[in-house]
């Protein structure tokens, strides 16, 4: 958790704001037996506010509505 949300933190320095398939295509999917919804948990620390929605992109979540973050 702590390497995705560093990652997190330097993809919203560099782009402005970060979604969890970001995470996800920097660095990887939770490794096996961890949840996929830890993915979300990274976003609880306070260093993030949400700024709307945007529509995933990964093939199984079927292009359903995920938050964009961009840090407080």
């Amino acid at each position: 958790l702590a390497e995705a949300r560093a990652y997190a933190r330097l993809h919203c320095e560099r782009h402005g704001s970060v979604t969890s398939d970001d995470v996800r295509d920097g660095v990887g999917d939770p490794p096996e037996g961890i949840s996929h919804n830890a993915i979300g948990a990274l976003f609880m620390d306070g260093s993030f506010k949400p700024v709307g929605w945007v529509h995933s992109k990964r093939p199984s979540s079927n292009g359903r509505a995920i938050r964009r973050w961009s840090l407080r």
